[in-house]
Order: C-alpha cells, then structure tokens, then sequence
C-alpha cells in the first residue's frame, strides 16, 4: 500500500501491483495527475500491474450511472426533482463512508430531506438521488448486500461486469435482486472498501490475505524512478 504524495518523496516506485482508490471522488486536477503517474507506470509493462485506473475511473454518480445501466435511476442535485422517480433516497458520498436519507415517497418529503441534509453541512457536490427497488427492513432501509470485486476475487461474471462498466477492476459493491438482476446499490471504490469488512470471522480474513497474494503477481524489489517535474507540470 502507498499513500498517495509518498513517491513524491522518494521519487520512485518499486514494481508490483498498484489499486489506485478513491478515484470517484478526486477532484478532476487529482484524477489528471494520478493519470500521468499512470502513464508513466505504463511505461514499464513487466515492473506494474494497474487496477483501477485513473484515466478510466468516472466521479461516483457517474460511476452508478454507468453501473446500473437503467435498472436504477441515479439522478444528480440539478435534475431534482423533475426527473426523480419514487421511491428513493438521497446520497452524499464521501471517502470514508456514505450516509443516506430516509426513503422519500413524493416531492414533498424529497425537499424537506435535502433542505435538512444541506442545514446539515452535507457537500451538494457529492449528493444525488437515487431510486429504491428494494425492499424495507425494519428501519425503513432499503435491504441489500455487499461483495469485494477484483481479478482474484470468486465473484459472479454479472456482479464482475457491473464493476467493469463502472470503470474499475476492484471495489466493494452493494446490491440486490431486481426481477433476476443485480441492480447496484453503491460501488465504493475508496482505501477502506478494499479492506474485509471489520468484524470479519477469520476464514474471511484469510481467505482475503489469500487474494491480495494472488493479485500481487509482480511484485519485484526493483525501483523504478519517477520523471516527477513532468508529473507535476501545471494542469490545464
């Protein structure tokens, strides 16, 4: 794992495997430099292996979008409340979580949930609604499950499929059934979400350990130096 700003201090990235995260919710100048660093990776085939790319990677409503593919309207702020259909929540999304509203049935409820949300200090940048086509739990939540996606990873070639249509080889899908289809949730491809979820048994956990070996396939001790004048040339 490399924190993102470390190779500006060594100059340098020793080969292996690289998951670039929380690319859905950079900001356009973050995604563009981290897409120079990619490029210049990509220049030593047999040092690295890239997983989700920042060149590829959309913001998270772009993400969802393109994931769902009609089978759940995701609608950003701009569009409310015309284009909504009901019933259906607000997201704001951030790197370390999501928090979602009550479940809001007409245009009424919707406005008091995102009048609430902004009074909260909620960023409207990072908010949107989406539609629900699950059932509720006892809360009042829409029911789904999760699963962590990547090339090791046992998941089904449908649930593969969504990940790849959302731009990414690795990330932390919830979802449920919609008529026999997974209908996407939330895809979160943030440094936590690639993690096993706390509380995890151990066979989860080691099964886990498991996988990140497999993926690492390149791992080498050799360094490799970064052209880093060009990578933090000025962003048009």
């Amino acid at each position: 794992m490399v924190e993102y700003g470390s190779w500006l201090d060594t100059g340098d990235l020793v080969g292996g495997t690289y998951v670039f995260t929380g690319l859905s919710l950079a900001t356009r100048s973050q995604r563009m430099l981290l897409a120079r660093l990619e490029d210049q990776m990509d220049r030593h085939p047999s040092r690295f292996r890239i997983l989700n790319r920042p060149s590829r990677v959309p913001d998270r409503v772009g993400e969802l979008v393109k994931a769902t593919q009609g089978i759940r309207g995701v609608w950003p702020l701009k569009d409310l409340p015309t284009a909504v259909r009901y019933p259906a929540v607000v997201v704001c999304e951030d790197v370390i979580g999501s928090t979602d509203s009550p479940v809001a049935a007409n245009n009424d409820e919707l406005a008091e949930i995102l009048s609430q949300m902004l009074l909260c200090g909620f960023d409207p940048e990072r908010m949107f609604a989406m539609e629900v086509l699950e059932p509720l739990n006892a809360s009042g939540r829409p029911m789904r499950s999760a699963v962590l996606v990547h090339p090791a990873s046992e998941a089904h070639t449908v649930i593969r499929e969504i990940v790849h249509r959302a731009g990414l080889e690795m990330a932390r899908v919830e979802l449920s059934m919609r008529n026999g289809h997974p209908a996407a949730w939330r895809i979160d491809d943030g440094p936590l979400a690639m993690l096993p979820i706390p509380g995890s048994p151990p066979n989860v956990v080691e099964g886990w350990m498991r996988e990140m070996a497999a993926l690492d396939s390149l791992r080498t001790d050799e360094r490799t130096p970064l052209d880093i004048e060009r990578l933090l040339a000025p962003i048009p």
